[in-house]
């Protein structure tokens, strides 16, 4: 659509042209006379002035362009740095399972005494691991952010470490349809699963009824994760179920867990000030400053899909995997991110900057030219590719308060030079320090961007009707 105004603004001045050109071959003084007054008309210059507008997105096209090719680099960084510092961590557990034993009977072959081949059922055992949630859970974790660099590239990280607390209920066998004929308690483990297992510190650690367990790399019960025989003794008490678990590990983006218990309680805290909290339960309480946030989820075991107590099967261990709550990392303002929404000004960035220097330039006898103009637009245009460069290297607001500074200091100079006034050079100094002061504060606004933009349009036509209520026609 932009491309194809602009087209249709160039066609119609190129006719334009060639219809001059031939009108001023048959009379000549006559069109020489029309464009000499033509010339010093307010509505040309407010005309061309519009049009350099509309051509000065054209460089702003190729300005995204380049942005979105730094993006794909700095994501590639980032997957590159999550593949040897870790993803997004998803911590499922613990799961106690415990081995039985079930007489079944199985058929076999043989042959008769005429060679016949017979069928036949004999009495066979099979060992079903029973799997047991907790009843109670207590998760505190504490996510500490990182930031990982390499070449001019920033990646956020995270070190978390978790303390589980909590309590098996007596496992109860009389609900399975295949009843044990014997309980292997000697051969109960217990199993947790962490979706990145690479970066799990060298110090975890599982205890079950006070006693730390030897812990096996796998999960068992699960495809990532580790697990420790628990060897308990038949009938367990309530004190030998409970456990206590402590892991380390680091990450990026996203941390999830999934509440498994019938009660849950679910901590978690870092000095990360923009959170997002995802997964199938919100957070019943949160604290979100500038020092960080604590987030608390106390969801119920009633809200899940899946049974506290079942025979193993992977639909089952995979459904425990889909009820998961959590927190994301990220930065609110990314440095791209923000480049990208001030382009999205561009075009009233620049409209303002005209209408300022129009306004200042016919408050005065010495006129601008229309190649100067020009020289300002292309300006105003390598603003965002300084910002762009210079954002990779130092960060958003520095950059922001050095492209703008030097932007709004040349393009005064160059005015107070052109219209020979250092008072009129001020102002345009001033304004656009105003005017880009204006832009970062709507940049660094999330959810009233559009509200405060749109105030300070209504409030900037008020100053243009201000400004032009006493022209009229002879003016012009």
């Amino acid at each position: 659509m932009f491309f194809a105004l602009v087209a249709f603004l160039l066609f119609g001045l190129l006719v334009g042209g060639i219809v001059l050109l031939i009108i001023r071959s048959q009379n000549k003084e006559l069109v020489d006379n029309s464009l000499r007054a033509l010339a010093g008309s307010v509505y040309l210059r407010i005309f061309l002035m519009g049009l350099l507008v509309l051509l000065s997105q054209i460089p702003m096209l190729f300005v995204d362009g380049i942005i979105g090719e730094r993006q794909i680099s700095a994501d590639r960084v980032a997957r590159d740095i999550a593949q040897a510092n870790g993803e997004s961590q998803t911590l499922i557990g613990p799961y106690l399972v415990v081995p039985y034993e079930w007489e079944t009977t199985r058929r076999e072959s043989y042959e008769d005494e005429n060679g016949d081949t017979k069928y036949r059922d004999v009495p066979a055992i099979q060992v079903i691991e029973a799997v047991f949630l907790p009843q109670r859970l207590e998760i505190d974790g504490m996510l500490d952010p990182e930031m990982l660099e390499r070449s001019i590239y920033r990646v956020l990280t995270y070190r978390g470490q978790v303390s589980m607390r909590g309590q098996f209920s007596q496992p109860d066998f009389s609900r399975f349809a295949r009843q044990p004929s014997r309980v292997l308690w000697d051969q109960a483990y217990t199993s947790l699963s962490l979706s990145d297992m690479r970066t799990l510190d060298s110090g975890a650690t599982i205890k079950v009824g006070g006693m730390p367990l030897e812990l096996n790399p796998g999960g068992k019960l699960v495809d990532n994760g580790l697990h420790g025989f628990a060897q308990l003794p038949a009938n367990p008490t309530a004190a030998q179920l409970a456990f206590e678990i402590e892991l380390g590990f680091r990450g990026q983006g996203n941390f999830n867990v999934a509440p498994l218990a019938m009660e849950n309680r679910l901590q978690l805290s870092s000095t990360w000030p923009s959170p997002s909290f995802t997964g199938a339960v919100r957070p019943t309480d949160t604290r979100i400053d500038e020092n960080g946030f604590t987030a608390i989820w106390s969801p119920s075991g009633l809200a899940r899909s899946y049974p506290q107590a079942f025979e193993f099967d992977s639909s089952t261990v995979s459904a425990t995997r889909q009820f998961i709550t959590g927190v994301s990392l990220f930065e609110r303002f990314g440095t791209y991110g923000q480049i990208d929404r001030a382009t999205k000004y561009s075009l009233l960035i620049v409209g303002l900057t005209f209408m300022l220097i129009f306004v200042v330039d016919h408050s005065g006898n010495r006129r601008m030219h229309g190649l100067q103009y020009l020289v300002v637009g292309g300006g105003m245009t390598l603003f965002y590719l300084l910002l762009l460069s210079i954002s990779e290297v130092l960060g958003f607001t520095p950059a922001f308060a050095i492209g703008a500074g030097a932007l709004s200091v040349s393009i005064a100079a160059y005015i107070g030079a052109a219209i020979g006034s250092a008072k009129r050079a001020a102002v345009v100094f001033v304004t656009l320090v105003a005017l880009y002061a204006i832009l970062y504060s709507l940049l660094n606004l999330e959810d009233y961007a559009l509200l405060v933009g749109s105030v300070l349009l209504f409030i900037v036509l008020l100053a243009i009707m201000f400004v032009t209520r006493r022209m009229n026609v002879k003016s012009a």
